[in-house]
């Protein structure tokens, strides 16, 4: 699969209430088996109430 960049301002960090910063990006080609593994993990319930739909 062909890389995919991305303009730097749509990278950055974020810092949370207790200081704590993380890393922020939009989502890439690469990470579909991430977020493949992400949804697997939730709960019936929880998908529904992330994509206000029933999923399978």
């Amino acid at each position: 699969m062909a890389p995919h960049s991305y303009p730097s301002e749509l990278s950055g960090t974020l810092a949370l209430r207790d200081g704590t910063t993380v890393p922020v990006r939009p989502i890439r080609p690469e990470d579909e088996a991430l977020v493949t593994r992400f949804v697997n993990g939730l709960s019936q319930h929880s998908r529904y109430q992330r994509f206000l739909n029933q999923m399978k």
